[in-house]
C-alpha cells in the first residue's frame, strides 16, 4: 500500500506539444533501430555494415534521450514525519523515487502570472522554489497556500498585486 503524504507538490500537466515531440522522438528511435537490423540483414557483418552501425545507434540514442527528457514528469512529496523529501519521477506507468532531506523551507507565495492565473510557490533555502499549483481563482490559490503554510508552519506571502507584497497572518 502506498504511503499517504501530508503535502504533495506537483508541477502542472505536461504540455501537449511535449507529449507529441516525445512520441515522435521514440518513433524515430525505433525507426533507426529497425534500419540497423535491416542493415545487418542485408549486408551481414561486412565492413560496410560495421562502419555504418555506430551512426545508426548514435542517432537512435539521441532520439531516445530526447524522447525520455520530454516524457518524464516529476512530483515532489514531503513526508514531515520522517523529514524526507521524495522526488518521484514518472514516465508512462513506470515511476522511481529519489529521497533527500527537506530543505529549509522559507514561505509560501501566491502571485498572479502573465496569463492572469494565480500560482502558488513554495520557497526554500536561498532563492529557490517549487512550483506547486496554478489556479484561475484567487480564493482557491489562497486556500491551498494557507493549508500548506499551516501544515509546514511557515509564512504566507500575498504577491498578487504588483509592487504590493503583504505577509498574511495565519493566527487561528
Amino acid at each position: 500500500m502506498e504511503k499517504e503524504f501530508e503535502l504533495i507538490v506537483q508541477p502542472g500537466k505536461r504540455p501537449l506539444w511535449k507529449t507529441i515531440l516525445s512520441a515522435l522522438s521514440f518513433l524515430i528511435m525505433l525507426y533507426y533501430l529497425y534500419k540497423t537490423s535491416e542493415l545487418f540483414y542485408y549486408f551481414g557483418y561486412s565492413e560496410y555494415s560495421l562502419k555504418i552501425f555506430p551512426r545508426f545507434i548514435k542517432c537512435a540514442a539521441y532520439f531516445f534521450v530526447a524522447g525520455f527528457t520530454m516524457a518524464v514528469m516529476k512530483s515532489v512529496l514531503i513526508d514531515l514525519d520522517k523529514d524526507k523529501l521524495v522526488s518521484r519521477f514518472y514516465i508512462g506507468l513506470l515511476s522511481w523515487d529519489k529521497l533527500s532531506t527537506i530543505p529549509q523551507l522559507k514561505y509560501v507565495c501566491v502571485f498572479k502570472d502573465s496569463n492572469e492565473c494565480f500560482q502558488v510557490n513554495l520557497w526554500y533555502l536561498g532563492n529557490k522554489h517549487y512550483k506547486m499549483y496554478q489556479f484561475d481563482k484567487k480564493a482557491a490559490a489562497f486556500e491551498l497556500a494557507k493549508r500548506t503554510a499551516i501544515t509546514l508552519k511557515i509564512d504566507l506571502l500575498d504577491s498578487t498585486e504588483r509592487g504590493d507584497f503583504k505577509w498574511i497572518d495565519l493566527a487561528l
